[in-house]
């Protein structure tokens, strides 16, 4: 049987996709997510039930947020919902519907369709950062993902860029993601604005002002990685990727900070986009279950 269902599972939506073993994409849908953890969890089983009922594949695939031992499926996030942490989706799914499952934090998930056929195919060595609500990213080096002793390798939203000091003593602030940035214009400006707004007026002098700072941040955090792990290539991805703008000031300032960073990382897009976590995520079965790749 050539199938696989994969499930991207977010805060959100969760969005599946019957995919080939080449990562050909058969259908997609979506749905929102239960946030209460019982009916999260029959809300999994209905999706893998109702597509059942009239297609046919061999084991399900899951993309989620969290530390995950994707061996043992156990998740140990402290910051994610009390749906994702509260059953072991790998273990309780394979008990009620019969299917293998495999599951990966939707990062690693994105990194590892980056690897399959995106902007990582071909390159042994890459950082992928993410640029959404949060910051999120993944490690591959030598062509595997690095996952740290605790699953935690790749968070990088957890690293701290500046110190300030004030009145109130000192305090340490990390980058921040897309969604930090388009509040703080939105506060400045008093109105509702989205990240696309930003982009096409960065010739206000306001909100250019506030842009740069974000990007600086970025810069250092993305430049410090770079330094660490001397990738081949740092890719970018989230929505705001898509941005050619962004890419292109994160790798001026990047060299800015680190000059000597030039010829020996690139820095580029994700090439990939919405289905990236499931199309992973199928490699990752293949991977686990098949032992081919």
């Amino acid at each position: 049987m050539d199938n696989i269902l994969a499930l991207d599972i977010g805060g959100t939506f969760i969005k599946y996709g019957l995919f080939s073993k080449k990562g050909e994409q058969k259908f997609t849908g979506k749905e929102a997510t239960e946030k209460e953890p019982e009916r999260f969890l029959k809300q999994l089983i209905n999706i893998i039930k109702n597509i059942e009922s009239t297609e046919e594949f061999e084991g399900v695939t899951l993309s989620i947020g969290g530390f995950i031992d994707p061996a043992t499926g156990e998740n140990t996030d402290f910051s994610v919902g009390k749906n994702f942490t509260t059953f072991n989706l790998k273990g309780e799914l394979k008990k009620r519907t019969g299917y293998n499952i495999s599951i990966e934090n939707d990062a690693n998930c994105a990194a590892l369709a980056e690897l399959w056929m995106g902007s990582g195919k071909g390159v042994k060595d890459f950082i992928m950062v993410t640029l959404g609500t949060g910051i999120g990213g993944a490690i591959v080096t030598e062509g595997r993902l690095l996952r740290g002793k605790s699953f935690k390798a790749g968070e990088f939203g957890l690293v701290y860029v500046l110190k300030n000091k004030s009145s109130e003593g000192e305090s340490y602030e990390p980058a921040t993601a897309t969604g930090t940035l388009v509040k703080r214009v939105r506060k400045i400006l008093d109105k509702e604005i989205d990240g696309e707004y930003i982009f096409n007026n960065l010739e206000n002098e306001i909100i250019n002002k506030v842009y740069k700072e974000w990007i600086n941040k970025i810069s250092l955090l993305i430049g410090g990685l770079c330094i660490c792990m001397d990738p081949e290539k740092l890719l970018i991805g989230g929505g705001v990727s898509s941005q050619s703008r962004l890419i292109e000031d994160i790798e001026k300032e990047a060299l800015k900070i680190y000059p000597h960073l030039k010829g020996y990382t690139s820095i580029e897009a994700c090439s990939l986009k919405n289905n990236a976590g499931m199309i992973g995520a199928v490699y990752n079965y293949i991977n686990e279950y098949e032992e081919i790749i």
